[in-house]
């Protein structure tokens, strides 16, 4: 219902819109299971430039603060090759175009499980040890950080 919709806004704010449109499909169709149809999805979301520097813009820019559901869904359907370059590639700041979207450490974290159910024992500590490190005084309840920490002792 929301698709016809973004033609009839205002330019300055379809870009945003049709971002977050395609976000939440993609998330939409990721949580029911279509994992085809999450990709596809996926494939179309273009990353935000970075707008103006200000306290009033940077917020709203990164939010939601996970932008990783095309690495999610190749992940859940097995390619983890590609799950892999996903994450690498929301990790990488690109000097050819202006995304500068905050790197969540949990990136880390699940780029860490891939790359442990890829057998890439080497590389899964390097990023469960950022993850960690990255992570090091947030609430000790979040279960992610118990869970990189016995992934981690296991390697």
């Amino acid at each position: 219902a929301i698709e016809p919709l973004l033609s009839r806004l205002d330019p300055a704010d379809a870009v945003q819109a049709t971002f977050l449109f395609r976000l939440l499909r993609a998330e939409a169709a990721l949580s029911g299971d279509d994992v085809e149809r999450a990709i596809s999805f996926g494939r179309e979301i273009v990353p935000l430039d970075l707008p103006r520097m200000g306290f009033d813009t940077i917020p709203v820019y990164n939010m939601p603060w996970l932008k990783d559901v095309l690495a999610r869904a190749y992940w859940k359907k097995g390619d983890l090759d590609a799950a892999a370059a996903e994450y690498r590639k929301l990790m990488t700041i690109d000097p050819l175009n202006q995304v500068r979207w905050m790197i969540s450490p949990l990136y880390h974290y699940r780029l860490g499980r891939v790359l442990e159910e890829k057998g890439d024992k080497a590389g899964a500590a390097v990023e469960y040890r950022k993850f960690l490190e990255f992570w090091k005084d947030a609430d000790p309840t979040h279960p992610e950080l118990a869970d990189a920490r016995r992934r981690l002792a296991a390697l």
